[in-house]
């Protein structure tokens, strides 16, 4: 398949579409490899295209002279996402997705980058902006430490948890606004840990590794066994098991919930910066 012919986006600036996930991998590992963490959404969504193709996901690439790749993407139902900084070619992607008919509901990521798309796209369309959320970017520097033991152990779940963990991401996405997901390759990938005393009573998710990093996700107790440290505990649960296989662990948390950041700062995780996430109204 010959490469996305680019389009002029400015002054010395292209802006490349890919539907491709493998057409456009080989280009974008390496910049995985430079910035590991604040590339893990999207390099962790473009490997999960690699096994499963996603309809209609978009991903892109600005390309200016003398300065390093900028890239993007938009997959249904998700914010465009934005995990670099770079106002300039962020502006200069915001012209291209308009030309190319593309209509996201909203955009996040780094906040230069995301003010900067915000502000072409609402005066191209005369839409308004409003902010839905600021979270924070953590990762895990060393070992995690529990410093409150729960009651129980983890073990990792198997397909006879569908129908629980199922549930248990529909609570978390009520709850928190997170788009929808199902556990399908999170259960075959083994990549959902449970809490159980004796029965479950709290998980967490991680994500397919991309350049030696994990993003751990999904973290929920059901409110009737909250209190008892068990969202600490599976966490912590998760972490270790990632950092003992040689990999470096990351999450975000919304910055609103002061509860769920006491909880990751506990464990170890430190705050690295933030993001902020914007919808389009009107």
């Amino acid at each position: 398949m010959s490469r996305p012919r680019p389009r002029p986006s400015g002054p010395g600036t292209e802006v490349r579409r890919y539907t491709d996930a493998g057409e456009l991998w080989p280009i974008l590992e390496p910049l995985v490899q430079v910035e590991p963490v604040l590339l893990s959404v999207l390099a962790s969504t473009v490997n999960g295209c690699l096994r499963v193709p996603l309809p209609q996901a978009s991903f892109f690439l600005v390309e200016r002279p003398g300065r390093p790749l900028f890239p993007a993407m938009h997959t249904p139902g998700h914010l465009l996402h934005l995990p670099l900084s770079g106002p300039g070619a962020a502006a200069a992607l915001a012209r291209f997705v308009f030309a190319e008919g593309l209509r996201p509901g909203g955009v996040g990521g780094q906040q230069d980058s995301v003010t900067a798309f915000a502000d072409t796209w609402c005066s191209l369309t005369g839409l308004n902006q409003r902010v839905v959320m600021r979270m924070g970017v953590h990762d895990l520097p060393g070992p995690p430490v529990l410093r409150r033991p729960a009651s129980g152990r983890a073990r990792v779940a198997t397909i006879t948890d569908t129908t629980l963990v199922d549930g248990w991401l529909a609570a978390f996405s009520a709850e928190t606004g997170v788009p929808a997901t199902t556990s399908a390759l999170f259960l075959r990938d083994r990549r959902v840990r449970l809490w159980c005393d004796p029965e479950p009573v709290a998980m967490a998710c991680h994500s397919v590794p991309a350049g030696g990093v994990s993003r751990v996700s999904y973290v929920y107790t059901p409110p009737p066994a909250r209190g008892h440290g068990y969202a600490s505990a599976v966490t912590a649960a998760v972490s270790t098991a990632l950092v003992e296989s040689g990999l470096r662990c990351m999450l975000y948390t919304d910055l609103a919930n002061p509860t769920s950041n006491g909880i990751y700062a506990a464990i170890g995780y430190r705050r690295l910066g933030e993001t902020v996430d914007v919808e389009f109204t009107g």
